[in-house]
């Protein structure tokens, strides 16, 4: 595999960061003002390109042979390396979750930000959610959404058998802000760009 540095002035560093930018929200735990960039790398791994090219013909033939949704997530993790190397694996996951056991993803760089030490937890070298020092990490992937269950209530143990994802909405789950995708295969993930940023602490306005 190789990882393929992305210049700043290249289309996909552009769309990507301006994304990022857009995509900052105000949450009540880990608040941020902007990601300071200092790399993006584009994930080339031939053996993660099969699992997920074999996941989506798998996918489809299991819903009639119909086009398989494709849809470009975030995940924030302390482990975005490591699975930017060996794939999304739904099995690390806990069962326990807000949408049961599966990969989460998110449309918004601010909330795969909040996951960036893991849930709830620090950066390793201060424990501070918030920390502007520390490098974090985040990955832009797509996904098979496949067939989707949408969510009307949470917590929700686990999607019905049949369906691939969840998909769950602020206007249609009380008590979550914004959108949820799970995905209930890691392989229907693929690591696309790997971002390396810091984040800058939101400072009160005076």
């Amino acid at each position: 595999m190789l990882f393929l540095r992305l210049s700043t002035t290249d289309d996909e560093y552009i769309r990507i960061a301006e994304w990022m930018s857009r995509t900052i929200m105000t949450h009540k735990c880990v608040r941020l003002s902007e990601f300071s960039i200092k790399q993006m790398l584009e994930i080339k791994n031939p053996v993660l390109l099969e699992r997920f090219s074999r996941s989506k013909q798998r996918i489809e033939c299991k819903n009639g042979g119909g086009s398989c949704e494709l849809v470009e997530l975030f995940h924030g993790s302390p482990f975005a390396i490591e699975i930017a190397v060996s794939g999304f694996n739904e099995q690390h996951c806990k069962e326990n979750n807000m949408f049961g056991k599966g990969v989460y993803f998110t449309k918004h760089a601010s909330k795969a930000n909040q996951f960036s030490w893991g849930a709830n937890t620090g950066c390793p070298e201060h424990n501070d959610r918030n920390c502007d020092i520390c490098l974090r990490y985040l990955l832009v992937c797509s996904c098979l959404m496949g067939k989707q269950f949408r969510a009307t209530f949470q917590p929700l143990a686990a999607a019905p058998i049949g369906f691939d994802s969840i998909v769950a909405e602020p206007s249609s789950v009380k008590g979550i802000k914004y959108a949820e995708f799970v995905l209930l295969s890691g392989e229907q993930a693929l690591p696309k760009v790997l971002v390396a940023y810091h984040a800058v602490r939101y400072q009160e306005q005076e």
